[in-house]
C-alpha cells in the first residue's frame, strides 16, 4: 500500500507470508520501497542520508529507545528479551534495511526474531524527522506529504 507521497517520492510498504512444509508457524517478511521520482529509482537507506554521516548510529540508538519504550509500555506479565532489540537493531545496514517515510517520520520495520520473539510478530518504530534532520540528505529533509 502506498504510505506517503510527495511531488519527489512514493513511499509502498507491502508483505509476503510463507509457509515452509515441517515449519511450526508461517513466516512473514514486510517489504518496503521508497521510490524517487526525479531520478527514477528505488532508493536505498545510503541515499536518504548525507554522505559521512553517522546515521547507522543515530537509527540504532533512536530505535532501541522507543522499542525500549514499547516494551515497558507492553505486557508486563511476559516482558520481552531485550537483548532481541539489542541485537537486531545493531548499527548496521542490513538491520535498517525495511523502511519507510510516512508524513510524520522514517518507518524503520523489523522482522519476526529481529527485535522481538516471533510471537510478538514485525515490529516497527517511527522516529521524527525533526531527530534526523542534521543527518538526512538536503533533498529529503524539506518535502510537504501529499497523503497518508
Amino acid at each position: 500500500a502506498v504510505e506517503a507521497s510527495t511531488s519527489d517520492w512514493v513511499s509502498i510498504v507491502g508483505g509476503l507470508s510463507f509457509y515452509s512444509s515441517g515449519a511450526a508457524h508461517p513466516f512473514f517478511v514486510v517489504d518496503t520501497y521508497v521510490y524517487d521520482l526525479q531520478q527514477k529509482k528505488i532508493l536505498k537507506l545510503s541515499d536518504v542520508f548525507k554522505a559521512g554521516s553517522d546515521y547507522l548510529s543515530v537509527l540504532s540508538k533512536l530505535s532501541r529507545e522507543d522499542l525500549y519504550l514499547q516494551v515497558e509500555e507492553g505486557d508486563g506479565d511476559n516482558p520481552p528479551d531485550t537483548n532481541f532489540i539489542f541485537s537486531g537493531t545493531e548499527p548496521n545496514a542490513e538491520n535498517f534495511r525495511s523502511f519507510a517515510f510516512l508524513c510524520e517520520g522514517l518507518a524503520l520495520y523489523f522482522g519476526e526474531y529481529q527485535v522481538a520473539p516471533y510471537a510478538a510478530g514485525v515490529q516497527h518504530v517511527v522516529i521524527p524527522y525533526s531527530k534526523l534532520k542534521p543527518y538526512l540528505h538536503d533533498r529529503i529533509s524539506g518535502y510537504t506529504c501529499i497523503n497518508s
